[in-house]
């Protein structure tokens, strides 16, 4: 391996070597770009149109700065995703904390015999360990029953779980090339994406109804409705993505060398998956 190493524009530096000795030490199985020097810019079309309608070869042909301002909206793209599901990680991360302390310290504390001077009939269990009971020292929370693992929860759980395998079914597809089956497999993550945002809607029905579990329920009703309403929301943004990324499928938008857009929508979609199922035994099993 021989070559000019300069420091400025990529073409003062060069390396004159065997394609399939660079690739095996920079552990790269792929070619991503390579770089042509014409002899004018009014050679362009033609190298392009050499290129695009060969039959044995599958190309993208740009000229240099539109090369770099695809790489630059893709990397601002990667950006928002990481910054905005950091967010959300932080977001729920505080929701869970403030379950976490309502159980493990607050509670104990107003149960303590300093408090039971003040509220002697106070029984100091959290909801899920004993229904009926509110957890209210000055008796203002009216009387509910917590939400079990069974049958919505537990449904919803299957339902995300499920989708998290069809998204990757379609992922598989699409980096096999079968357009296809990759649309198929994306309507398909979609359908279970609304069915779990129906019966999380039905949930908070059955709750406000028949179980008297509202937001104002103490500290178990507003974590409950925050937590699980918190998530539903991400789950409808992701809905929304994984729909926009599948009529761009449709037309064409995305090959199996560049479709980070449907990446990215598919590792938001596995986030919110892990999420439910923290969220899940955090919530609803855990007692």
């Amino acid at each position: 391996m021989v070559g000019t190493f300069k420091s400025g524009t990529l073409h003062e530096s060069g390396v004159l070597t065997d394609l399939a000795t660079l690739q095996s030490a920079l552990q790269r199985p792929a070619v991503h770009s390579v770089t042509v020097l014409l002899e004018s810019p009014a050679a362009f079309d033609e190298f392009k149109t050499a290129l695009t309608t060969n039959p044995t070869l599958n190309v993208d042909v740009v000229r240099e700065p539109e090369f770099f301002a695809r790489r630059a909206e893709e990397l601002d793209g990667l950006m928002f995703l990481v910054t905005y599901v950091v967010g959300a990680i932080m977001a729920v991360g505080a929701f869970f904390g403030a379950l976490y302390w309502a159980r493990a310290f607050a509670l104990p504390m107003l149960g303590d015999i300093d408090h039971r001077l003040l509220w002697p009939d106070f029984k100091a269990v959290w909801p899920s360990l004993a229904p009926g009971f509110t957890a209210s020292p000055a008796g203002t929370v009216e009387a509910f029953t917590t939400m079990g693992p069974w049958p919505i929860p537990t449904l919803n759980t299957a339902i995300l779980l499920s989708s998290g395998g069809t998204i990757t079914i379609a992922h598989h597809a699409l980096l096999a090339g079968h357009r296809a089956k990759t649309i198929f497999w994306m309507w398909i993550t979609v359908a279970l994406g609304i069915t779990f945002i129906s019966f999380q809607a039905y949930e908070y029905i059955h709750a406000y109804t028949e179980l008297n579990l509202k937001l104002s329920s103490g500290i178990y009703g507003s974590t409950f409705f925050m937590l699980t309403g918190f998530h539903g929301f991400h789950v409808f943004v992701g809905m929304l993505m994984l729909t926009f990324i599948t009529l761009r499928l449709m037309k064409g938008h995305f090959t199996p060398q560049r479709h980070f857009g449907f990446e990215g929508a598919a590792w938001y979609w596995h986030f919110v998956d892990v999420v439910w199922v923290v969220l899940f035994l955090t919530i609803y099993v855990i007692k």
